[in-house]
C-alpha cells in the first residue's frame, strides 16, 4: 500500500458521509477486535455464586457475513472513536431454542442488536483493519486516491481490505496555536465557578 494521505479521523468521517455504500465482514471484525474492557457475562449469581442463565436469549436473525457500516461518535476529549453496529435479532428459550415472538403480553418480534466497538480509545488503535465491500465506484476511486486501497478496478463483488493502524491519528496539516492570550482568563473563570458550585452544594448555616 503507498503512503496514506489521509489521517484516521478523516477516513472515519468518510465512512460516516457513505456508509450505506460500504458494508462491513463482521465476523473478521469480532474474530480480530481488541477489547478495551471486561467481558460481560450474561445472567446473574445466585446466593451461592453460581451463574444462573436467562431463560431467553438473542440470536441474530441474517447470521450473515457482512454488517451495515455502523454510526460513528467521537469524543476529542479522551481520543476515543466508537463504531456501533446495529443488527436484527430475534428472542428464543434457552432451553430448546424455541422462538418467542411474546413476553409478558408485549410482542418483541421487531428487536435490533446494538454492539459499539471501539476504533480508537486514549489515542490507541484498538481495530488494526477492516474487511469490507463497497457498492459505490465514487467512494472506491476517494479512498485508491487517498492511498487507502491498493486494488486497481472497482468490483462491488470484491472485498477489501483498510489498514486502520498505520493511519495517522491526526492530519499533517493541523494547526494549533501557540498564543495563550486569553488562557488566564479562561482558568480563572472555570475556577470562580467550580467554587460557586460547591458553595452551592454545601450552602452555610
Amino acid at each position: 500500500m503507498r503512503n496514506s494521505q489521509i489521517s484516521l479521523p478523516e477516513l472515519i468521517k468518510f465512512f460516516a458521509e457513505y456508509r450505506n455504500n460500504i458494508i462491513i465482514n463482521i465476523k473478521h471484525l469480532q474474530e480480530n477486535y481488541q477489547r478495551t474492557g471486561i467481558k460481560r457475562v450474561r445472567g446473574v449469581r445466585d446466593e451461592k455464586g453460581e451463574l444462573l442463565q436467562p431463560w431467553l436469549q438473542t440470536e441474530y436473525i441474517d447470521n450473515a457475513e457482512y454488517a451495515g457500516m455502523g454510526e460513528f461518535q467521537f469524543n476529542r476529549n479522551t481520543a476515543t472513536i466508537n463504531m456501533l453496529i446495529k443488527r436484527k435479532v430475534k428472542l428464543t428459550k434457552s432451553e430448546d431454542k424455541t422462538p418467542t415472538f411474546e413476553v409478558a403480553g408485549l410482542l418483541v418480534n421487531d428487536l435490533n442488536s446494538f454492539n459499539n466497538y471501539t476504533i480508537v480509545s486514549d489515542g490507541k488503535i484498538n481495530i488494526k483493519s477492516l474487511q469490507v465491500k463497497i457498492s459505490s465506484k465514487k467512494a472506491f476511486d476517494w479512498l485508491k486516491e487517498k492511498g487507502v486501497l491498493d486494488a486497481e478496478n472497482f468490483d462491488f463483488h470484491a472485498e477489501y481490505t483498510i489498514q486502520l493502524d498505520n493511519l495517522p491519528l491526526v492530519s499533517s496539516d493541523s494547526r494549533y496555536s501557540s498564543s495563550i492570550d486569553g488562557l488566564f482568563n479562561q482558568i480563572a473563570e472555570i475556577k470562580v465557578l467550580s467554587v460557586q458550585k460547591y458553595l452551592h452544594q454545601f450552602p452555610y448555616n
